[in-house]
């Protein structure tokens, strides 16, 4: 079964979008939705490092899925600066882990990951 880029990409960009779009509604609820809203910004920085090993996509393509994802945080209460903060060090957490995986193992984690996408959208429909 072939997974394109393009359904991957989306995946991922509509798991954030659907996972930030209830947080508008408890913005208004100051202390539970700040510790949300930082671990949806590292998760999403998790996620670019994870896409730029498994998904070969453009830095344009990888960079319209961050700004997606910080708007909607945005909108949820949380700083653009805290965004980036945590967004950044979870990149580079994540890149450094990378960097410790053969190329093997990183090929499999990537399959795998992109089989576990496969079978969870598979679920909605």
């Amino acid at each position: 079964m072939a997974f394109s880029k393009t359904s991957l990409l989306q995946s991922l960009a509509l798991f954030c979008v659907i996972s930030t779009g209830s947080l508008s509604v408890a913005a208004q609820q100051p202390d539970p939705i700040s510790p949300m809203n930082q671990q949806l910004a590292k998760l999403a920085g998790s996620m670019q490092a994870v896409a730029e090993v498994c998904g070969d996509y453009s830095a344009e393509q990888l960079d319209e899925i961050k700004q997606q994802q910080k708007k909607q945080l945005v909108q949820s209460g949380m700083s653009e600066a805290d965004f980036d903060e945590a967004f950044g060090t979870s990149l580079s957490e994540v890149q450094a882990k990378w960097k410790t995986v053969s190329k093997h193992e990183q090929k499999e984690i990537c399959d795998n990951m992109k089989q576990q996408l496969l079978n969870a959208f598979k679920l909605k429909e």
